[in-house]
């Protein structure tokens, strides 16, 4: 982890997004990154955070994502992101979709990724 002090978080903040956007052309490209608004939560806000890479991809050949994930989390535990889809939804409850999957995601996708940044007031914090 190191901690840089930054001038202005914003101008940083875009400089790494356009870095990370170069950095997704590679063939283990993956880009995500979430932005709490400065909305106040309940149970505190989420960090501006910025995930870059691949250092591994989670497999989700069984039929349970979530116990495949939570296996993965506790057999290596690092920053974890990627989505769950909505047909996930069957594996919760007897239901079924009649819509066709046009797109062909896979149902879940997870990857640990190679660089973290977590944007603060005047500060930015990179795992990696």
């Amino acid at each position: 982890m190191n901690q840089i002090i930054v001038d202005t978080t914003s101008s940083f903040r875009w400089k790494a997004l356009g870095w990370a956007v170069e950095q997704q052309t590679k063939a283990d490209g993956f880009v995500a990154f979430l932005n709490n608004n400065h909305i106040n939560y309940p149970n505190d806000p989420f960090p501006n955070r910025l995930f870059i890479g691949v250092k591994r991809v989670i497999s989700f050949s069984n039929n349970d994502a979530f116990t495949a994930l939570r296996q993965a989390h506790d057999e290596h535990p690092s920053f974890l992101v990627g989505y769950w889809g909505y047909d996930l939804k069957n594996q919760l409850e007897k239901l079924t979709s009649r819509n066709s999957d046009r797109l062909g995601f896979p149902d879940a996708y997870f990857v640990e990724p190679e660089w973290v940044i977590d944007f603060e007031a005047d500060t930015a914090i990179v795992y990696g």
